[in-house]
C-alpha cells in the first residue's frame, strides 16, 4: 500500500480588507494505492480500499492537532476496475 497527500488548491477566502488571501480553506487528496492477491477474488480490492477509508476515519477521529482540522468532502474508489490493483482517493478540507 502506498498512501500520498497532494494539495489540489485553496479558496473560500473571506475577502476582507486588509486580510485577503487568508483563513481559506485548503483542499487536499488523499491517495491511496493498494494490491491484492491476484488469486483472490475480485471483490477482495474493494473490501481493502473500504478497510483503508475506515482506518484514515478513525485517524482523523483520533488524532490531534492539523488532523482535527480536516474534513473529509468527498471519497472516491477504483470499483474493482483495475483488480488486483486498487486505489482510493479521499478529498479533505482543511481550514486555515
Amino acid at each position: 500500500m502506498v498512501l500520498s497527500i497532494i494539495a489540489t488548491g485553496e479558496g473560500a477566502y473571506p475577502n476582507l480588507p486588509g486580510r485577503l488571501a487568508q483563513d481559506g480553506r485548503l483542499r487536499l487528496a488523499l491517495v491511496g494505492q493498494l494490491r491484492v492477491a491476484e488469486d483472490s477474488a475480485p471483490v477482495a480490492i474493494e473490501q481493502a480500499e473500504l478497510t483503508l477509508f475506515e482506518e484514515v476515519i478513525a485517524a482523523l477521529a483520533a488524532g490531534s492537532g492539523a488532523l482535527r482540522c480536516l474534513d473529509i468532502t468527498e471519497f472516491k474508489q477504483s470499483g474493482q476496475l483495475e483488480y488486483p490493483y486498487g486505489w482510493l482517493a479521499i478529498e479533505l478540507e482543511w481550514l486555515r
